[in-house]
């Protein structure tokens, strides 16, 4: 921002903000949408595991379904959560980051 005019470093200025706060909004959504996952996940988790050890059970591949034992079941349900639950701290760091990000740089240009 070096331009020797002043609304030209008004409208950089403000199109760094908008870029910021779009930034924050999306790793908000991607949050909530992991978040939601992770409840829809415990919920398929408590089902299966009311489920007798000898049931049939069926994951959905797309349009079809695949039979999985119980424990098959549980296994990848298990692993979801595990790589939700870390795709999630991903993202609550980038996004103290980007908060950071902007407090500071709306600290510097004002």
């Amino acid at each position: 921002m070096s331009t020797a005019n002043p609304t030209q470093q008004a409208l950089e200025t403000q199109s760094m903000i908008f870029d910021m706060l779009n930034s924050i909004k999306l790793n908000e959504g991607n949050l909530m949408v992991l978040e939601t996952e992770n409840r829809r996940l415990q919920l398929t988790h408590n089902e299966v595991n009311n489920q007798h050890d000898d049931s049939i059970l069926y994951k959905p591949v797309g349009r079809a379904y695949i039979m999985k034992t119980k424990d098959e079941l549980l296994l990848d349900i298990n692993n979801t959560i595990r790589r939700n639950e870390a795709e999630l701290e991903e993202c609550r760091k980038k996004k103290e980051i980007l908060i950071k990000r902007r407090e500071e740089f709306i600290a510097n240009n004002q």
